[in-house]
């Protein structure tokens, strides 16, 4: 066995937008390690071949015979590190030491004061950029800044992983449809180990889950200053937009965009309208999309399921709509 036991031959990612990036594992000259790049057709599995269904409440993650199990994610834990759960590890940085348990509120401070080389934990929101305080503004304003363009990828079996990097150098791996996160703070070579190992569920494919009414659609574009918010509510364009999202051509496994230089272009916010649901950790919250253009593919992602292909003159009138230039 290597340092990273059982990681070779269990799945991970299959489909790589190629060309510039930002992420180690993906731009030239870099060494690929263990990444599987296998073609489809010799697949012998997608995933772990379990059909998975996106859970009403995030997964709890467990250590279970050597592996990080949350829900129909898995990953191996490296050979002689420790586990720890949230809730009573010690304070400051473990190294070499993988920390699971239940994901905190992404609006505010982490109610804890552990940090770990890998941390998996149960994910109630996707929070694809920081907030930044401007002090020239004015006391407490601030103005919501990306950390980094949030890359899609996909993983063997249909899921999507989101990808960012914080300022502080953690890199975040996003499975918003199983919703769990995995924070890497441990450098390079862990985070290619951990994405190149994760197994997932099989997911069919299906068109994007949106809230019923939608009050607001707002677009951060990637790469862009603190003006780069876009929003819009007027009934008319809100229903527009909507209804361009609605009507996206479903995509399965294998029409993904494999090849394909895809550019994160931005992230899309859908605010519902209808009261907030029975559960008070869903609250009345935004759904997150995330769109990524590529040539004569634009794909469109949502945090809660579904993932859909826009045409050419769909992608531009959602511009239109947003005030952005969304082409490749």
């Amino acid at each position: 066995m290597g340092w990273w036991s059982g990681a070779a031959g269990r799945g991970g990612y299959g489909r790589e937008p190629r060309g510039r990036s930002r992420w180690p594992c993906c731009s030239p000259g870099v060494r690929r390690g263990q990444r599987l790049l296998a073609d489809p057709a010799q697949e012998t599995g997608t995933g772990t071949g379990v059909v998975a269904s996106r859970p009403e409440r995030p997964p709890t993650p467990e250590h279970v015979d050597g592996r990080i199990v949350a829900g129909t994610v898995s990953f191996p834990v490296p050979e002689g590190w420790p586990v720890l759960q949230t809730e009573g590890a010690p304070c400051g940085h473990q190294k070499r030491t993988v920390l699971i348990g239940e994901g905190p509120n992404p609006y505010g401070p982490s109610p804890w004061c552990t940090t770990a080389d890998i941390e998996v934990h149960s994910l109630f929101d996707f929070y694809p950029y920081r907030y930044d305080t401007h002090d020239q503004n004015g006391p407490g304003m601030v103005t919501g800044l990306l950390a980094s363009p949030t890359r899609m990828l996909t993983l063997h079996g249909g899921e999507p992983v989101w990808l960012r990097e914080d300022p502080d150098g953690a890199r975040l791996i996003v499975l918003p449809w199983s919703r769990v996160a995995v924070t890497v703070r441990g450098g390079v070579e862990v985070w290619q180990q951990v994405l190149n190992s994760i197994t997932t569920g099989r997911w069919e494919p299906a068109a994007l889950t949106l809230p019923r009414q939608v009050e607001e659609v707002s677009m951060m574009v990637a790469g862009e200053d603190k003006q780069s918010l876009r929003l819009i509510r007027d009934p008319a364009q809100v229903q527009r937009a909507v209804e361009l999202l609605r009507a996206g051509t479903v995509v399965d496994e294998p029409e993904f965009c494999t090849g394909e230089m895809q550019m994160t272009k931005g992230l899309i916010t859908i605010q519902p309208r209808e009261p907030a649901p029975a559960d008070p950790v869903a609250g009345r919250r935004p759904s997150t999309l995330v769109v990524t253009l590529g040539r004569d593919c634009h794909e469109v992602v949502s945090e809660e399921g579904g993932r859909v292909r826009l045409d050419a003159e769909a992608i531009a009138e959602l511009g239109d709509i947003l005030g952005v230039r969304l082409s490749w």
